[in-house]
């Protein structure tokens, strides 16, 4: 249950500001309301292709196109070798650290 508010709490937040602040490769999205506050940090690093076993699926016939990584596929890529990963992910409730 916890899982599933800590998704919708990060949900909510980029759907109620959708503009975060860009500072060397972190993203930062803060909501205040009353005297609670919430603040989600996305720290990104370059993606380093080499060190990972990438596969493209272009096959008209195939159910999913894209890019596989690892044996996963790649979300929000478009169709092509991600050039930032994102390396951390920070939640801030009310001054409370989860993530």
């Amino acid at each position: 249950m916890r899982r599933i508010s800590i998704v919708f709490v990060i949900l909510v937040l980029l759907c109620l500001d959708g503009f975060g602040q860009i500072k060397n490769g972190v993203v930062e999205f803060t909501k205040i309301s009353g005297s609670h506050n919430v603040k989600l940090i996305f720290e990104t690093k370059p993606f380093d292709a080499k060190a990972h076993k990438i596969e493209e699926v272009t096959d008209e016939r195939a159910p999913v196109r894209g890019t596989i990584i690892d044996g996963r596929y790649a979300l929000g890529t478009d169709l092509s070798v991600p050039k930032v990963r994102i390396a951390t992910v920070k939640l801030f409730l009310t001054a409370r650290k989860f993530l």
